[in-house]
């Protein structure tokens, strides 16, 4: 087959690009491997062999490639999809090379980490060296705030090229992608280094403390112990109801826009967060589905506490829960209740996956809009409107579109799992929060059967990238020209 000179030359450029971000990808395995030292683990000089063949391969293309041209921007988006992608792969080395797992499971953690999705298949957590599980908390954190971001603001300081940060998900905090790629890292590590030393502040052990900021900020949610929050319910219980406000707090802020975030910082006013549309109508969906789910257990005759937790949780799809899997047998309200919770999401430009409050909080005034216009006298309905800026038909239409092909990619695999004999309302609250990033579940991984697997691995990846750039990719790759 005959590939064209602009395909192949487009191709160069997208190649070289992964490459040095793999080549940072690469080197940040020897964090891990670091940890591993600390903790006098005999699998620590595993991560060598990773590490020399990732960045190895990544420098042999970079050098392979190295050109002067800059980036045709149109391929960006395809850019994103395989640098995401690559990530996946090279994230799940350590797991099967270092933490000896399979490799469908070793795969399974890396995308479950790096798109936030916080399912996991290790059943004994405990048997995993800690170098391993601080790998993931690394590459949740990462996932959280996009991969290419931190690679932006560390050595790819290029205006041209960073707008790939753009396909992340985030919108400029400042004229200069560079700038606002900065301003994103400077907001993330605070939170994330606050919430450490919150945590050991009252008790938490210090690699734990590490693990859950990362963990709560990036809203993933994967516990170190099989015991998940009871661990610590045993081990530090005059604190425990501190560390789970530190937790709540953190999920909340990964899941308020990073915008929001910036302008609170810029105006020093706590008050801006309520402000902001979009962030207000998050903590109004929030505290109403809190109280929701609260009001129902009550009437059952049962402590509120832990599923309202749970709801939060789900909200800010960051996955933590007082006791794991405490979802399953719980009643289908409160499963559809999360469900609607884990669907809805967080704010856009945020560490939080779903189909994002922006998007519905458009919808629902588009409809309101249009009901009005249905009622009214030609001309006394103005164009339809959000923060100031008008929006067109193109783009409500785009929101439909994206709706109807996640609902439809859910419905496919809830279906296959259905097939497989899962019980259909589990079934729907695992893949709904695999695809959203919410790391709830009724059926612990490791009960889950190859096929299964590999659709949630698709799902969540499909999910943390909202499809597009994987859209993009497919069409570029069957492109010749």
């Amino acid at each position: 087959m005959y590939f064209y000179p602009k395909k192949i030359a487009e191709t160069k450029l997208i190649t070289r690009d992964v490459s040095i971000i793999g080549f940072l990808f690469g080197m940040l395995m020897l964090i891990p491997m670091l940890v591993g030292i600390i903790y006098n683990e005999p699998s620590w000089p595993l991560f060598l062999p990773v590490v020399l063949f990732t960045c190895g391969l990544a420098y042999f293309l970079m050098r392979l490639f190295k050109r002067d041209e800059e980036p045709f921007i149109r391929m960006t988006i395809v850019t994103l999809a395989v640098v995401w992608i690559m990530s996946c792969l090279f994230g799940a080395l350590p797991f099967a090379v270092v933490g000896g797992m399979d490799p469908l499971d070793a795969l399974f953690e890396s995308v479950s980490s790096i798109s936030t999705a916080g399912l996991t298949t290790i059943q004994g957590v405990e048997s995993i060296p800690h170098s391993v599980l601080f790998w993931r908390a690394m590459l949740a954190w990462l996932g959280g705030i996009g991969i290419t971001a931190i690679a932006f603001y560390s050595v790819l300081q290029s205006e041209s090229i960073s707008k790939i940060v753009l396909g992340e998900g985030y919108d400029r905090l400042k004229p200069s992608l560079v700038n606002s790629a900065r301003e994103i890292f400077k907001i993330y590590s605070f939170w994330t280094i606050a919430g450490i030393i919150g945590l050991v502040l009252i008790g938490t052990p210090v690699f734990d403390s590490f693990n859950i900021s990362m963990n709560a900020i990036s809203t993933t949610g994967v516990d170190v112990h099989s015991e998940g929050w009871q661990y610590y319910q045993k081990t530090m219980p005059e604190t425990f109801g501190i560390m789970t406000a530190i937790v709540a707090l953190l999920m909340v802020m990964g899941a308020i826009s990073f915008v929001a975030h910036y302008r609170v910082l810029k105006s020093r006013r706590l008050r801006t967060y309520l402000e902001d549309r979009e962030t207000l109508a998050y903590v109004v969906i929030l505290i109403v589905g809190m109280l929701i789910i609260g009001a129902y257990v009550v009437a059952s005759g049962k402590n509120p506490g832990p599923m309202v937790y749970e709801a939060l949780s789900t909200s800010t799809t960051g996955g933590f829960e007082i006791s794991p899997y405490m979802t399953a047998g719980a009643s289908h309200f409160i499963m559809g209740m999360l469900v609607v919770l884990s669907l809805i999401g967080g704010c856009t430009n945020s560490a939080a996956g779903g189909l994002k409050v922006k998007r519905i909080y458009v919808m629902f005034k588009y409809f309101a809009w249009k009901a009005r216009r249905q009622i009214s006298p030609r001309g006394e309905v103005s164009h339809l409107t959000y923060s100031g800026r008008r929006i067109g038909q193109s783009e409500i239409t785009d929101i439909a579109a994206y709706f109807f092909i996640y609902g439809f990619a859910i419905i496919l695999v809830v279906a296959l799992m259905v097939a497989f004999d899962y019980d259909s309302v589990d079934a729907t609250l695992t893949v709904t929060s695999a695809q959203a990033g919410g790391g709830i579940s009724a059926i612990p991984g490791w009960e889950l059967n190859a096929p299964v697997k590999v659709s949630l691995i698709a799902t969540m990846l499909f999910g943390r990238l909202e499809f597009i750039p994987l859209f993009a990719l497919a069409a570029y790759a069957l492109r010749r020209y």
